[in-house]
Order: C-alpha cells, then sequence, then structure tokens
C-alpha cells in the first residue's frame, strides 16, 4: 500500500525525550544486550497502530547517519525542501563524524516516533534504526554478523549503503548474513534497498544495475541470489558524489554546502523510501506496539545466543509463545467463569447453558488475541484450540453435576430426620469419590470430609436400630 500523496500526511506527537537512543548495545566485551528502557519508550508511543521500521546499515564511514537525518527530516515541518541554511544533523538530529572509525556503535533508534496516514485514512507508526556499520575494525566479525541480522529481522525496510557499488566483499557478507537470516525456503526481509553512494549511474531508481548484478554470466551470480533471496522486494538507487565539505563534515551540515545535485537525489530516495514503507510483519501478522517488543526481545536473546540458529528459531519461538498465551488466557477467562455459577440456587440444566455460553466467550477470547503465523497454522491451531476446550468443558460438567449432587447432600445432611439412610449411603460413594478426584465443592474440604463423616456416623446409627448388617 502507498502512503497518501507524493509525500504522506504526517502526524506529529510531542515527545519531550526526543532523539538518538541505544537499542541494542555492545559492551567492551562484544557482547551484544537490549535497553529495554529504549523498547518500552518506543512500545508506549506505537500503542496499537502497526508499526513500519526502517533501518541502514552498510560499511561504516559509508554516510549512514547523514541519511537518517534525511529520512527523519522528511517528517519535520510538513516535508519542505531544505533551505540553503538548513542545518543536517547537530544536536536536533543524528550526530555523524568525520574520522577514520565508525560513529555508531550497536544499532541505535530515533526515540521519537512518527506516524503517518495512507489514503484509506488508517494511520502507521515509524521508526527508524541506524546500525553499527559492517566490517567494522573495532567489532569482531561474529558482533557485525549478530548486528547484521537483528537489524534485518527487525526491519520492514532495510537499506544497505554502499560507496560506487555492490563489491564482491558487500555481496559475499549479504550472502553469509542472509544465510543466518532465513529457513529453507523463507524470506525472512521485506524491503531491501541497496544506496549506492558516489555512483557514477544515472541517479535514481537503478532498476538496470540490479539486472547487470543478476546477469548469468556474473562471477558474482550465487552470491547476487543469496544476497537478495531473503526479501520479497529488491531495489538499488544511485546518488552522485556529494560536496567535499559534506565529506569532511562533523556533527552537522548546511543543506546549501552538501552540492544541489546530491542532495536532490538523497531527498529523492528518502521520499521513495517514504512512500513504499510498510508495517512489519513476522508470519503474516502486523506487528504493533506490545507485538513490537515481545519481538524485538525474543530476536535479541535467540540471536545473540546463536547466531545460526537464531534467525530461524526466533520466529518459531515467538509464534509458540503468543499460541499458548492465548490458549492460557481463554483457558483462564473460561474456569474463572466457571467458577462464579450460583451452583446451589441453578438448576443443573441452566448451569449447563451457561457452560455453553462461557465455553463460546472463551473461543472469542482466544480469537482475539494477537497470534502469528499464516492463515493455515492459525486455522491448525484454532482447531487444536477448539478439542482442548471441548475437553475441559466435558470435565468441567461433569464437575458441575458433582457440585450440584454434593450440594444437594449437604442440604439433606442438614435435616438429618428427613434424611434415609439409603440417601446416606448413595452421598457416602458420592462424595468419597469427589474428595479422591479433588472435585471443587461449594464448601471448604475440611467441611466436606466432616460432612462425609456426619454421613457415615448418620449411617451407622441407622442401620443399628434396624438391625442392618453392614
Amino acid at each position: 500500500m502507498v502512503l497518501k500523496g507524493a509525500i504522506p500526511l504526517f502526524l506529529f506527537v510531542a515527545c519531550l525525550d526526543a532523539g538518538i537512543r541505544p537499542l541494542i548495545t555492545v559492551s567492551d566485551a562484544d557482547q551484544v544486550g537490549l535497553n529495554k528502557d529504549t523498547l518500552k519508550h518506543l512500545v508506549k508511543q506505537i500503542g496499537d497502530l502497526p508499526v513500519a521500521v526502517i533501518a541502514t546499515s552498510g560499511k561504516f564511514r559509508g554516510g549512514k547517519s547523514f541519511f537518517g537525518n534525511v529520512f527523519m527530516d522528511r517528517f519535520r515541518a510538513g516535508a519542505k525542501p531544505y533551505g540553503l541554511d538548513t542545518i543536517i544533523g547537530g544536536s536536533d538530529g543524528i550526530p555523524f563524524r568525520h574520522q577514520r572509525k565508525g560513529h555508531t556503535k550497536g544499532i541505535n533508534v530515533w526515540s521519537d516516533v512518527k506516524y503517518a496516514e495512507y489514503p484509506n485514512g488508517k494511520r502507521i507508526a515509524i521508526i527508524y534504526l541506524d546500525c553499527q556499520g559492517t566490517f567494522d575494525t573495532d567489532a569482531e566479525r561474529a558482533v557485525t554478523a549478530i548486528l547484521f541480522t537483528i537489524s534485518e529481522m527487525l526491519s520492514s525496510t532495510l537499506i544497505f549503503n554502499v560507496q560506487n557499488r555492490l563489491d564482491a566483499q558487500d555481496l559475499e557478507v549479504l550472502h553469509e548474513f542472509n544465510m543466518y537470516a532465513k529457513g529453507e525456503g523463507q524470506q525472512i526481509g521485506q524491503n531491501f534497498f541497496v544506496l549506492i553512494r558516489d555512483s557514477t549511474e544515472n541517479p535514481g531508481l537503478a532498476t538496470d544495475y540490479l539486472e547487470t548484478l543478476r546477469n548469468p554470466d556474473s562471477k558474482t551470480l550465487d552470491h547476487v541470489d543469496g544476497a537478495f533471496s531473503a526479501f520479497t522486494r529488491v531495489e538499488a538507487w544511485a546518488v552522485p558524489r556529494p560536496a567535499d565539505a559534506l565529506l569532511r563534515a562533523n556533527f552537522s551540515i548546511r543543506a546549501g554546502d552538501c552540492g544541489a545535485k546530491f542532495l536532490k537525489h538523497i531527498v529523492g530516495f528518502a521520499d521513495h523510501v517514504v512512500r513504499t514503507m510498510e508495517p512489519k510483519k513476522v508470519m503474516c501478522t502486523d506487528l504493533n506496539g506490545p507485538l513490537f517488543g515481545q519481538y524485538v526481545e525474543e530476536v535479541v536473546k535467540t540471536v545473540s545466543k546463536n547466531v545460526r540458529a537464531g534467525m530461524r528459531s526466533a520466529p518459531e519461538a515467538l509464534k509458540a509463545a503468543q499460541f499458548a498465551a492465548a490458549e492460557a488466557i481463554a483457558f483462564q477467562s473460561f474456569e474463572k467463569a466457571v467458577s462464579s455459577f450460583d451452583v446451589g440456587g441453578t438448576e443443573l440444566a441452566k448451569l449447563l447453558e451457561m457452560l455453553d455460553q462461557a465455553y463460546l466467550a472463551a473461543f472469542e477470547v482466544y480469537k482475539s488475541q494477537p497470534r502469528f503465523g499464516s492463515t493455515a497454522e492459525k486455522q491448525a491451531a484454532l482447531e487444536e484450540f477448539n478439542a482442548k476446550t471441548m475437553t475441559l468443558r466435558k470435565k468441567l460438567a461433569e464437575e458441575l453435576q458433582l457440585r450440584k449432587k454434593a450440594h444437594s447432600m449437604e442440604k439433606k445432611i442438614e435435616d438429618l430426620e428427613s434424611y434415609s439412610w439409603r440417601d446416606a449411603l448413595t452421598d457416602i460413594f458420592l462424595l468419597s469419590n469427589m474428595i479422591q478426584q479433588g472435585v471443587g465443592l461449594p464448601v471448604k474440604m475440611e467441611q466436606a470430609k466432616d460432612t462425609f463423616e456426619k454421613a457415615k456416623d448418620f449411617v451407622k446409627v441407622t442401620a443399628k436400630a434396624w438391625k442392618l448388617d453392614l
């Protein structure tokens, strides 16, 4: 779905703590962690809206942070064109550095969630991730793999930033990391855009360039297929070389110093990303705030533990957790409803009717819970839940009948003079069976056992009076 207009209608939200924040951290010992405070901050802003996640990756010192500023500026002041004196970056943006080492560590996020609107009036939340560079000289290759894998898995649009062209090293690392990312026959990514900086190609959408890479005679064809096969959509966008002032810039720069042609086409690419962005999907399900929070935690945990197994197991683990949580919530609502029944004051037929109503309500509770997976997987899980619920309903129906009989028995024992020994004998066996099964009675277990003893004593006295041999 394309957003409204050439540039979407942006809806802003005030954020008292806006700016770039660490989301995925890397310690001095190369341990990858999650900043849970930042994640909670994002989840709260996203709420129930679907969320698009835009991430940039690529070699360090490639201009990823600068593009992040341009992209986020599309959400400011109605996406007006830059004036010559407009400052890009700085304290109000994403800082960047002119240095030999990469500036971004881990994966940072712009903490002020943005919003846009589709032509049909539906809103979408937007998150921007700025990722540590691939081949960073300060990072182990395993850390680079983990960070790229996480960014690929979290994003709905992944931008791979390269200089001049996709070289063999770029294709090799993409191919390798994507092997972590996808299982057999699976696509883990959605949109993958190659941003070609300092390009000699015609500026703009570079369809011919991708076709050249996919040439059957290309020596890198296997790596190209491996690099792109994890995504449903792959495009390239060429941008000419910027002015030297941008290459020397630290922290911020005037728009007028970037080079007019470069700025025109980098802004054009940012607008293209905005027009084509879509909600992050996991197993056919659009992520909202709570689901995004759960998903990020699961991804970081499993990928950090084992990169190669993690990318395949994280979605599956989250899917299983969602199905189990939906079942637990529905079963809890079912049993809670049944426990509130007035067993003593309601006829058995009415109790069973109420049980059926509680069963149907639990079914609706289950269907209302977020569940990841394909339509077929969701249907199979729904049928499995229905079978389990029917079994639970049968058990609860039997328990209701026993509870009803137990309540009737207690009422009769209250008036021992009208309570025949035959009734008492029958109820002894009934109550004994209930106690053994642990059936929930309308009285405490101690009271039930006390009633049991009274019934036995009554039978013994009656039998002795009637001279019966028990």
